[in-house]
């Protein structure tokens, strides 16, 4: 009972924590969330910001080792905000048109296995949905989109990297999907790490501009807007 209450509590405060100022954060984030800081992360004195569907998962596995999971910069900031001042923050970032194709092509699993919960909200709420066009297309009702743009993998990629109350980009160090290898060559150099860039969780699509009608393009520009406009990017 505790247990579910606890969940529950955790389930609204994650739709807060976008919004909630750092110093209202603070306290809760100790009380619902674990430590983000990962020991790899103390030891090499860095954040990674593993923006969904930016090549997160073969980064993270190159410089850490491992996965590290999906974490908001602001839960850095607020669980502690020594580290965050004094640790080196990057991130990357990817179109936001190609980005949205290839959450939807990973969601209906025409990549790797899916995670449990990714299953099972792509059932709940792509099960119905058969084409990208059919996606895009109910976009365009409002209670979809905000579904889609809350949840982990949609979510729009300036949450990730900024701070509330700011549309300011927060990271040290922002690199490009577009651009990856020499991106990540600089991370790596800069954390002194020699390890090649290994390729996972990459789906099998067309380029993204053949994926797209004039309509589809002007509905994922409204959606993904912010992005679209801070991130420099176009179709």
């Amino acid at each position: 009972m505790v247990e579910e209450v606890m969940s529950g509590i955790r389930q609204h405060f994650r739709s807060l924590e976008y919004s909630l100022p750092i110093r209202v954060q603070r306290p809760l984030i100790h009380l619902l969330r674990k430590n983000p800081y990962f020991p790899e992360y103390d030891e090499s004195h860095s954040i990674f910001v593993h923006t969904p569907k930016t090549a997160g998962t073969s980064i993270g596995q190159a410089i850490y080792g491992h996965w590290m999971g999906h974490v908001p910069l602001r839960r850095f900031a607020a669980f502690d905000p020594r580290k965050f001042k004094s640790y080196f923050k990057f991130s990357f970032v990817r179109n936001p048109w190609d980005r949205l194709l290839s959450a939807f092509a990973h969601l209906k699993g025409y990549g790797e296995p899916l995670a449990e919960r990714e299953a099972l909200w792509s059932k709940r709420y792509l099960g119905e949905t058969e084409t990208f066009e059919q996606f895009v297309l109910k976009l365009r009702d409002a209670l979809f989109r905000e579904l889609i743009v809350n949840d982990v993998i949609f979510r729009p990629q300036l949450d990730w990297i900024t701070l509330p109350g700011s549309n300011a980009i927060a990271v040290d160090f922002l690199g490009r999907f577009e651009s990856l290898e020499d991106d990540y060559a600089q991370v790596a150099r800069r954390l002194g790490i020699a390890v090649e860039l290994p390729k996972r969780n990459f789906t099998t699509r067309p380029p993204h501009r053949e994926a797209y009608s004039k309509e589809m393009r002007t509905i994922t520009e409204e959606v993904f807007r912010k992005d679209i406009s801070r991130l420099g990017y176009d179709f």
